[in-house]
């Protein structure tokens, strides 16, 4: 399916629910995730599809929520953090998943501190590593952590590029692709993503909806965007069609 043919049949959608990932997706991938913000582009089309008439536009990704109002200001658009854990309402794990919580941050920093170059990131419901910086240490990291933290009771593992995460929560983004869409009444989803955590959310898409994987890999997504920069000519090329 071309970009022309997906925005041709999703312009027919009565109520139509756009849902991307952040990196790698709506903004390029940086060396610290404080790098990679949207560019002005970028929210100009959010924010023009978000206007248009019967659709939908949320942004689902393993970042912390607070961080995706930052860099997503724009009314109308709905944010879903932590890889579908962190919704409107407060995220708070309970005592036990807490207290694991805990017990797998001391963890992964232990692992950090023997590493030099990868980074700890601390999200209420998990925590992650990113390694993309500890050059020749790749595999130590990422055997360390899957013998170790990653292999303890009620642990998810999500892989992503360059980074495992650890999570306390039982939702992904699958989760939140079907939450979404009984919220809005969708009748089409469309799904963009370009890592490994938005396979659960194309598995959760009908026969009726369309998945958007961004760059190379496997995946169970029905079209393929080349690379991060054709994210935004594609959601120019569908807000022009809803507008219609």
């Amino acid at each position: 399916m071309t970009p022309e043919e997906a925005a041709t049949a999703l312009c027919t959608a009565r109520q139509l629910l756009v849902v991307l990932d952040c990196d790698g997706t709506l903004t390029p991938i940086a060396e610290h995730p404080s790098l990679a913000r949207p560019n002005r582009a970028t929210l100009a089309v959010l924010e023009r599809l978000a206007a248009a008439p019967g659709t939908e536009v949320a942004v689902v990704s393993g970042r912390r929520r607070a961080e995706l109002e930052d860099l997503f200001p724009i009314e109308g658009i709905e944010l879903v953090g932590g890889h579908g854990a962190e919704w409107e309402e407060k995220t708070r794990p309970e005592a036990r998943e807490q207290e694991l919580l805990e017990s797998v941050r001391s963890d992964l920093e232990a692992i950090a501190a023997r590493h030099p170059g990868t980074l700890i990131e601390i999200k209420p419901t998990s925590v992650a590593i990113h390694y993309r910086q500890a050059e020749g240490e790749e595999e130590k990291v990422v055997e360390e952590v899957m013998i170790g933290p990653a292999r303890k009771p009620r642990v998810r593992v999500l892989a992503g590029k360059k980074v495992i995460e650890l999570s306390v929560s039982r939702w992904d983004k699958g989760d939140a692709v079907r939450r979404l869409r009984e919220r809005h009444a969708a009748d089409m989803t469309c799904y963009i993503g370009d890592d490994v955590t938005d396979e659960d959310a194309f598995g959760a898409l009908s026969t009726a909806d369309i998945g958007v994987k961004v760059g190379s890999g496997e995946t169970l997504a029905t079209m393929r965007l080349e690379s991060q920069t054709d994210v935004v000519p594609f959601l120019e090329r569908l807000a022009a069609a809803r507008h219609l």
